[in-house]
């Protein structure tokens, strides 16, 4: 069994990070993996430090000639027999890539982002992929009725967090931004992006501080609308209150000095950053979308907001924020759930059994 994953992005996200630990551990167990990436992707350094073997595949669509050539190539001269893709561009280029091979495609679905629904579509999902995983259940049902897959060729595996990194520890953040000690601080972090809905984070922010003066915002992480949600924050009068640090390698000291992790996305499929807050002890408000309610339970392991406003995620900030005993018990629990289902080693053993049942058809 010779595996190779395929990823056309070139930034760190949830997605590389998961690419990496199926990696590591598949390594650890002495089975080959190899990965074929941009070399342009932070995930191409990170690997090559572990020793894992890295091709260099610059995919600029999925119907690039010189990249399926190239796909191809690798596929041949390093006997691979099982293609794991992540995204569209690269599901495509793994199929066009493996034509004519003996090869298993592999599909890993990240988030409910909508896959427009034609002939050709239909054919890849139902007809050219021998298996998919999902990140959460609810993506592995909308994957069933939107392409009627069969529920045998999905598993559900949620994304894994790094259980020994991310334990509470204190980050010195309120030092770094020039704050007093009693300032309460909320906190996210992700990349800058339409389905994060950070305006509805600023939003608020400032509904927040028309209550409590005191709190304040901080945004960790970079992306395309950053610009636009910096504009927003002046247009907002939100300057001095929300404070951006950018891309960050402490995200794990960051997010233990923050009071409350808010989360305000419209889409989610498993989100890593919930479960790093988790597992720092940080209570969590977050959008009840994706598979988030398949990670906390409302009211048990953190707070869930079915609706999207202001006030109801601000109330809900500000009765953490007041209630440290309900706190207490409640993080906890979430770290409890994080450490006992969230695991590098859990993911790695999970996807390991998917590949041995594909191996051994």
């Amino acid at each position: 069994m010779r595996i190779l994953h395929i990823n056309a992005g070139e930034v760190w996200s949830g997605i590389e990070q998961r690419i990496l630990f199926i990696a590591r551990y598949l390594k650890e167990k002495r089975v080959y993996c190899a990965l074929a990436i941009s070399p342009f992707s932070p995930l191409w350094k990170k690997a090559e430090k572990e020793g894992i073997k890295v091709f260099p595949l610059k995919i600029k669509s999925e119907f690039s000639l010189p990249s399926i050539f190239k796909l191809r190539k690798i596929i041949r001269e390093e006997g691979i027999t099982l293609l794991h893709t992540h995204r569209s561009s690269d599901h495509w280029l793994g199929f066009w890539a493996s034509r004519g091979l003996e090869i298993m495609l592999i599909r890993t679905r990240h988030n409910l982002t909508p896959i427009p629904k034609n002939p050709f579509n239909y054919f890849l999902y139902q007809k050219a992929t021998h298996h998919f995983i999902a990140v959460a259940e609810i993506i592995k049902r909308a994957m069933i009725e939107d392409f009627k897959i069969p529920p045998s060729k999905i598993t559900t595996i949620h994304s894994a967090v790094d259980i020994e990194k991310f334990k509470r520890q204190k980050g010195g953040l309120r030092e770094e931004l020039g704050f007093p000690s009693n300032i309460p601080l909320v906190g996210t972090v992700g990349r800058i992006r339409d389905h994060k809905d950070y305006p509805l984070f600023l939003e608020t922010a400032r509904w927040i501080l028309e209550r409590n003066p005191k709190v304040r915002f901080v945004i960790v992480g970079e992306g395309p609308l950053e610009g636009y949600i910096r504009k927003l924050t002046r247009d907002f009068q939100l300057d001095n209150k929300v404070i951006f640090l950018g891309k960050r390698e402490d995200v794990e000291k960051i997010v233990s000095d923050f009071d409350v992790f808010l989360l305000t996305s419209k889409i989610e499929g498993s989100p890593a950053v919930i479960k790093e807050a988790m597992l720092c002890g940080i209570p969590v408000v977050a959008s009840k979308v994706g598979g988030i309610p398949e990670i906390i339970e409302n009211g048990k392991e953190g707070v869930l907001i079915s609706r999207r406003n202001p006030e109801d995620f601000g109330r809900a900030v500000l009765e953490l924020l007041d209630q440290k005993e309900k706190v207490k018990k409640m993080v906890e629990k979430a770290r409890k759930k994080v450490r006992e289902n969230y695991s590098p080693e859990i993911l790695g053993k999970e996807t390991l059994e998917v590949y041995e049942r594909l191996h051994q058809r």
